[in-house]
């Protein structure tokens, strides 16, 4: 069925724009609302200097506004001179010097929009469109202390979910891929309770912009989203209370094609713990850790932060130590998160497996892990390799640490020289786990779970020259890492 738009046109004043100080919605609410008057994006209406007035725009409960806002502005500073300011229905204001059909949205009982030009050459206008909530049945999502993993809510889905906590929910979301995002992360609304009728927390790019936690103050919080496109990337992650509580600052972002995560991230934790989550959509991705520096500790989870140092828990590095011998580093799985406690670091990142895989200079130091290792999961399959420096003969030595041979799941270590075979052990569940050593020039190791879950695996190795006399050390004095032993 073929629905079609009644356009309501504001009369105005010739030569000076009608201050409506109250819409409200139309009878038809499949009708567009036009302000000042109907326009295109190369005819936005001209304002006086000097005009000052305040929109109203009334909400029924159970339904959304969507404003698409224009303001061009040719003579003032875009950045610094605001002529527009939104106030939503949480009186929480944001400040406008440009706009290209912008998306805004209210929910019950509406907000303002307030236009005041000055002396700059403004133009200015915007429509409104009054829609109910969606009659879609909501998703039941649940949290819990147990969980080793965040529940994530992705991509463009327009499904609203309810989400139950063992003790409360707690909520982040992501950084949007590019700054045009924004407007759709307006239209994500959360709720502190199990319905859309509880106390609204506040919009997805608020909870973004001020990098911190949506907290329910019970067991419940609903997650509405108000329009669905098929180009955006809205990542939520959803956690039990108990894991979160004690962080002061949340940043995080997704790397995919478009969006590579190489960068280096500043951590800020003077005032109490700070968290830096990714989220690669393809696990077999790894994120690499290439430099630290500066102070604090930094502690590593494949998945998201878990009380009392969980299982999840794969390494911790003292930013201010020499950690050049375990790095580069790459950390597996979907979901990765970076908390540094007590100090201020830099964090070098990137998304490129072949800065793990080559290496450098020796002696070298590192591990090799399955891909949610620490979480019972079916996604544990695994290759990773690690070569020398220009592929020369050297001494690979390595230690499993802890692996799950639950589910038939198989571990091979294999190692190459010159393309050909130098060393090769299959493990299962009756296999000894003593230190191994061979000379070559490549280390392979491939773990086979047959989609059974299982906790993965993780191997420690070291790579020294030939003739050197290093003595392998399990656990480095700058790598700390917590292995759990799940049986």
């Amino acid at each position: 069925m073929r629905v079609s738009l009644l356009l309501i046109v504001i009369p105005t004043v010739i030569g000076v724009p009608a201050c409506i100080n109250q819409f409200n919605p139309p009878q038809n609410r499949n009708a567009l609302t036009w302000y000042p008057s109907n326009f295109t994006k190369t005819t936005v209406p001209m304002f006086p200097n000097n005009f000052d007035c305040e929109y109203g725009i009334n909400v029924p409960q159970g339904w959304y506004v969507k404003i698409q806002l224009s303001v061009t502005c040719t003579n003032c500073n875009v950045g610094k001179d605001y002529d527009v300011v939104i106030t939503d229905q949480l009186q929480r204001t944001e400040r406008v010097s440009f706009a290209d059909e912008e998306r805004f949205y209210f929910i019950a009982n509406g907000g303002k929009i307030k236009l005041t030009t000055r002396t700059d050459t403004v133009q200015f206008g915007f429509t409104m469109l009054w829609q109910p909530y969606s009659n879609t049945p909501p998703a039941l999502l649940n949290v819990s202390q147990s969980d080793t993993q965040p529940t994530l809510i992705v991509r463009n889905g327009a499904q609203p979910a309810v989400v139950r906590g063992e003790t409360k929910v707690s909520a982040t979301v992501l950084a949007p891929q590019w700054s045009g995002e924004n407007q759709y992360f307006r239209g994500i609304i959360f709720f502190d309770g199990p319905t859309w009728n509880a106390t609204c927390l506040g919009t997805a790019l608020q909870l973004f912009k001020g990098n911190t936690q949506y907290v329910s103050s019970e067991n419940y919080m609903s997650v509405l989203i108000l329009e669905a496109f098929s180009f955006d990337y809205i990542d939520i992650l959803l956690q039990d209370y108990s894991h979160t509580k004690d962080i002061v600052q949340f940043q995080g972002m997704e790397c995919n094609l478009y969006e590579r995560c190489e960068c280096v991230k500043m951590m800020d934790a003077s005032k109490g713990p700070v968290v830096f989550q990714t989220y690669t959509p393809v696990s077999r991705w790894a994120n690499v850790i290439t430099g630290i520096s500066g102070t604090g500790n930094l502690d590593v989870y494949i998945g998201g932060i878990t009380s009392s140092n969980g299982t999840n828990l794969i390494a911790s590095y003292q930013a201010d130590k020499n950690n050049s011998l375990n790095l580069p580093q790459q950390f597996l799985g979907p979901i990765k998160t970076y908390v540094l406690t007590g100090g201020v670091a830099n964090i070098t990142m990137s998304d490129i497996s072949n800065v793990f895989e080559e290496t450098n200079s020796l002696p070298r130091h590192g591990f090799i892990s399955s891909n949610r290792y620490g979480s019972y999961s079916t996604s544990q399959g695994s290759r990773s390799e690690i070569t020398s420096p220009n592929l020369q003969r050297i001494k690979y030595s390595y230690s499993i640490q802890n692996v799950d041979f639950s589910g038939n799941a198989t571990l091979k270590v294999i190692g190459y020289l010159n393309r050909s075979l130098a060393f090769s052990k299959l493990y299962n569940h009756s296999s000894s786990l003593a230190l191994e050593q061979f000379y070559g020039d490549t280390l392979y190791v491939d773990f086979r779970t047959e989609s059974l879950p299982n906790t993965g695996f993780y191997l420690s190795f070291e790579m020294e020259n030939a003739n050197g006399s290093s003595k392998f050390c399990v656990f480095s004095a700058l790598l700390m890492v917590f292995v759990g032993y799940f049986f």
